[in-house]
């Protein structure tokens, strides 16, 4: 006489297995696929950003600088002030339309997917547009090589020494 026992067959546990298995694959595929894309995102968004600031320099015929701290994982805008002129006393530029102060948090220095990996800009950290738009280090030289920003190590911004131009670039 037979038993009524429930319970799972073994083809049944390894047929839950393997479907598990592939789940845990797509979610990990996935996952680096996102953390590419905020790195490619955040990436676009500093080209953006500079191109900005030189716009400004031009437009409103002033100096702009983009100030970036590799430590705080982080990048800030700032205009001359129009009644005090000079670095000492600029000011923080506000978002266009949200009008908060222009300062871009990238994520925690420890566990953020988006990374501020190396800045040199002529020897600074910093980048000034002039009110021609050309760039200088911050300490007011212009350019005489490419200054350089690279967000983990796999996304290069080439700032171009004699008009500013940008480039971004894949790093191998």
């Amino acid at each position: 006489m037979r038993r009524n026992e429930s319970g799972f067959t073994l083809i049944e546990m390894v047929i839950v297995i393997l479907v598990l298995g592939i789940m845990v694959a797509t979610v990990s595929i996935s996952i680096a696929d996102i953390n590419n894309i905020k790195r490619d995102m955040a990436a676009r968004k500093l080209v953006s950003d500079i191109r900005l600031a030189q716009n400004l320099a031009i437009g409103r015929h002033t100096n702009t600088w983009v100030a970036f701290d590799i430590a705080a994982n982080k990048y800030t805008m700032y205009l001359e002030n129009p009644f005090l002129l000079g670095k000492a006393n600029r000011r923080v530029a506000k978002e266009p339309l949200s009008q908060a102060p222009f300062i871009v948090e990238l994520g925690s220095p420890t566990d953020s997917p988006v990374m501020l990996t190396f800045v040199e800009i002529g020897g600074t950290p910093e980048v000034h547009f002039d009110k021609y738009g050309f760039p200088t280090n911050a300490d007011d030289v212009r350019l005489t090589v490419p200054g350089t920003v690279i967000i983990n190590s796999t996304r290069k911004l080439v700032i171009t020494p004699e008009t500013g131009r940008l480039l971004m670039e894949i790093v191998p």
